[in-house]
């Protein structure tokens, strides 16, 4: 289906150790492999997590042009394991870095999820310079474009894509001292110090969504008090309050 009308398909891909053991005992391969032979790498791909790889699941991914989703927050709550992103970078992989769920997340912070990302990858690999500002600023705009396969519409400011942008209050004192000539040290004062609440405005192919901190086309006080009721009445239904 994804193959006739053109469409992205999205999946999680060896997030845990359990995953990929489940995977070898039923179809006696990876995950990664095994979506190889069943066709479905075929398709436009972007797949989230792959913390557990091998060098052949990298390869397989890298022969089918395969985007990758990493989640870190996400991956660290769960005790998911570790993301690998030289190595993904060693065979060529786009990669963008992303929330995954509320679930698994809670606050949906890109700015903090990313600059989480990026300190663990340095650690990891002993390396300071690993992911420097610009490169880590990437995923989470043309990087991530390119992992929706739609890099020649969005991901950029430039004539002839979409006009999406978020902007950025950068008079709080952690984003000062702030050279706004050295376009260098401005990005590196939004990775390492910015965060969602520094979001003034967002703009969506030309239009404000998020206009003054205030959304636009939703009642914020209605959606908090109708995802309050319906947890509420989820939790009241599995016995929650009664435990």
């Amino acid at each position: 289906m994804a193959l006739e009308h053109d469409v992205l398909v999205h999946i999680h891909v060896s997030e845990t150790k359990q995953e990929n053991e489940d995977c070898v005992k039923a179809h006696g391969v990876s995950p990664t492999r095994y979506l190889e032979q069943i066709g479905l790498l075929d398709a436009r791909v972007l797949a989230a997590h792959c913390v557990h790889m091998s060098e052949e699941d990298l390869e397989i991914l890298a022969r089918h042009n395969v985007k990758v989703s990493h989640n870190p927050i996400s991956n660290f709550k769960l005790v998911s394991g570790w993301f690998d992103y030289p190595a993904f970078r060693r065979h060529g992989l786009d990669v963008s870095v992303a929330l995954d769920g509320v679930q698994s997340n809670n606050s949906f912070n890109l700015l903090s999820d990313l600059k989480t990302g990026i300190l663990v990858q340095k650690t990891l690999h002993d390396d300071p310079t690993l992911l420097d500002a610009h490169e880590a600023l990437k995923l989470i705009t043309i990087d991530a474009a390119r992992c929706l396969f739609r890099e020649q519409d969005i991901g950029s400011l430039e004539a002839g894509k979409c006009a999406d942008i978020t902007f950025l209050d950068l008079s709080r004192a952690a984003m000062h001292p702030l050279h706004r000539e050295s376009f260098r040290q401005v990005v590196s004062a939004v990775i390492y110090a910015a965060n969602g609440a520094d979001v003034s405005d967002v703009m969506v192919d030309g239009d404000f969504i998020y206009r003054n901190r205030t959304h636009v086309r939703l009642d914020r006080s209605a959606v908090i008090a109708n995802a309050t009721a319906s947890s509420r009445q989820i939790l009241e239904n599995i016995g929650f309050f009664s435990e």
